[in-house]
C-alpha cells in the first residue's frame, strides 16, 4: 500500500524502479502485509471505505507524538 505523494529528488533509485515497474506514481508511505489470494487487488487500485463491511474490525497503529512538559 503506498499512500501521499513525493518528489523523485527525495527517494533512492532502488524506490523509484521499484514505482516504475508497477507503473504506479511515487508515493511518501510504502508498506506491504501478507493477504490471501481471493484478497488481492490489481496494482493501482484505490483503498476506500466501501473495501469494509459494517462491524468489521480494522487494527490501526501509530506514532504518538509527546506534547513535552505542559
Amino acid at each position: 500500500i503506498g499512500a501521499g505523494q513525493k518528489k523523485e529528488k527525495h527517494l533512492t533509485k532502488p524506490e523509484i524502479g521499484h514505482f516504475r515497474a508497477q507503473g504506479v506514481p511515487l508515493k511518501r508511505k510504502l508498506r506491504e502485509f501478507p493477504v490471501t489470494e481471493d484478497a488481492l487487488l490489481p496494482v493501482g487500485t484505490p483503498i476506500s471505505v466501501r473495501h469494509f463491511v459494517a462491524g468489521q474490525y480494522v487494527d490501526v497503529t501509530g506514532i504518538t507524538r509527546g506534547k513535552g512538559f505542559q
